[in-house]
């Protein structure tokens, strides 16, 4: 009778034993799927990010600009500057641009600048652009991103960040060690999308639009440390 207490004393003890291994592996199993679906859920993001990236690409080109991307390139500068800068330059200056003036300017200066500005179009149209300038071997920076401007209807789809991209590449190809833009403090926006990118407020100054001046932010970045894939 003692040796058949011990022995049901030995299968209970057994039975306990294999049930918290049984729990034990009910829980890794659990974890592992959590896990994997974890893993399936980024891995769908991601391809779905890359098509979605591919076929905004696949919809434009980056090029130079040309003389006839002229009037369309100083509509977005006007449109923006009024839509972007509203509450923050003086309404009278933002009243004042003149599509056609600034089309005359940049037509004007076409010959000047027509290897530092980069165009996205699509057929015919051109979505935004930016322009850059390479500088004197005095200067602190050899390089500047002038401006980056994005029509409005085709903003918040990468078109600025690959404009971006493109023209860090264009100024490494140039054999350019560093880049410095400078972004109006309270255009909060602007200054996200540049920290976003790499992009180190390394100095502040004023300046002067109209008769009134205001704070800008400088954003330093290295050429060297620019990867294959353009970041930073």
């Amino acid at each position: 009778l003692l040796d058949m207490k011990n022995n049901l004393v030995e299968t209970v003890q057994t039975l306990h034993l294999r049930e918290s291994e049984l729990s034990h592996n009910v829980e890794k199993a659990e974890d592992l799927k959590v896990k994997t679906d974890e893993l399936l859920i980024n891995a769908f993001y991601q391809m779905n990010k890359a098509m979605q990236e591919l076929k905004e690409k696949e919809d434009y080109i980056i090029r130079f600009n040309k003389i006839e991307d002229q009037s369309q390139m100083a509509n977005i500068k006007v449109t923006e500057w009024r839509k972007t800068y509203k509450n923050i330059i003086d309404q009278n200056y933002l009243e004042k641009l003149n599509v056609e003036e600034q089309t005359q300017k940049y037509f004007r200066s076409f010959e000047d600048y027509k290897d530092r500005v980069l165009v996205a179009v699509k057929g015919k149209e051109v979505l935004g652009y930016s322009c850059f300038d390479s500088k004197e071997k005095n200067f602190k920076y050899d390089s500047e991103l002038v401006s980056l401007y994005i029509k409005g209807d085709y903003q918040g789809n990468g078109i600025g960040k690959t404009l971006f991209i493109e023209t860090t590449k264009e100024l490494v190809s140039r054999n350019k060690k560093n880049m410095i833009l400078w972004v109006l403090a309270d255009n909060i926006r602007a200054v996200n999308f540049y920290k976003k990118l790499g992009g180190i407020i390394s100095e502040t100054r004023q300046a002067k639009i109209g008769n009134k001046t205001y704070k800008e932010f400088g954003f330093y970045y290295d050429l060297e440390s620019l990867d294959k894939e353009g970041s930073f």
